[in-house]
C-alpha cells in the first residue's frame, strides 16, 4: 500500500512542485492539480507558459506513517491550437517519506504527464484531446 513507512503515527510531509512545459510551444492556460485522497488538495493555473519553462507550482502535502494508505492524485489540463487537453482523473503516483521536502517535477508533452518523483518511483500518464 502506498505511503506506508513502518512509522508508528501518521506524519504530514510536503514536496514543492515544479512545471516544465516541453510541448514544443507556448501554453495560453495550463492547470496542475495534486490531491492526496481526500485530505489535501492543491491546484495552480498558469497563463502564456513558455516551452522549455520551469515554474514553481506549489507544494504537494501528503502523508506517510501508520494506516496511510492515501494516493497521490496528479492532474493536468491545458489549451493548445484551440483544443483542450488532459490525462485521466484518477491518475495517482506515489510520495514516499524519502521524498519529503524534495522536489517533484511535472514535465508535459502533448501526449504524456511524468511526474517526476525525487526519490520514489516516477510516473507517467498519457494526455488526450478532450475539447
Amino acid at each position: 500500500m502506498g505511503n506506508q513507512t513502518g512509522e508508528a503515527t501518521a506524519t504530514e510531509r510536503s514536496c514543492p512542485v515544479y512545471v516544465v512545459n516541453n510541448t514544443g510551444g507556448t501554453l495560453s492556460e495550463i492547470t496542475f492539480t495534486h490531491r492526496y485522497d481526500g485530505d489535501y488538495k492543491v491546484s495552480k493555473t498558469f497563463t502564456n507558459l513558455a516551452n522549455g519553462s520551469k515554474e514553481y507550482a506549489f507544494d504537494a502535502k501528503y502523508r506517510t506513517g501508520f494506516v496511510t494508505t492515501g494516493h497521490d492524485y496528479w492532474w493536468v489540463s491545458f489549451k493548445a491550437d484551440g483544443h483542450v487537453f488532459a490525462c485521466k482523473d484518477n491518475f495517482y503516483c506515489y510520495l514516499m517519506a524519502d521524498d519529503d521536502g524534495k522536489d517533484v517535477l511535472l514535465k508535459v508533452t502533448m501526449n504524456n504527464f511524468h511526474v517526476a518523483c525525487p526519490v520514489s518511483t516516477s510516473c507517467d500518464v498519457a494526455i488526450n484531446q478532450v475539447g
